[in-house]
């Protein structure tokens, strides 16, 4: 069993790691904008700031990780 999932890793352990940082990138987007429209914050602006700092998220954690791999 252990070797089975240490294969399956090996060969799509890039994958699983887009996988995970895209949902929670999607997770952060979601709930910073509820909050911030929940602060009576506008959503145009809520909007733009949730989705600048998910996608500020993905890259620093897409980018520690290709480190990682090199």
């Amino acid at each position: 069993m252990e070797k089975t999932i240490t294969t399956l890793y090996s060969k799509y352990g890039t994958a699983f790691r887009y996988l995970v940082v895209g949902g929670l990138t999607t997770l952060i987007n979601i709930v910073l904008f509820f909050g911030l429209t929940h602060l009576s914050i506008q959503w145009f602006w809520a909007n733009i700031v949730a989705w600048f700092l998910s996608v500020l998220f993905a890259f620093i954690t897409n980018k520690k990780s290709c480190v990682r791999l090199s």
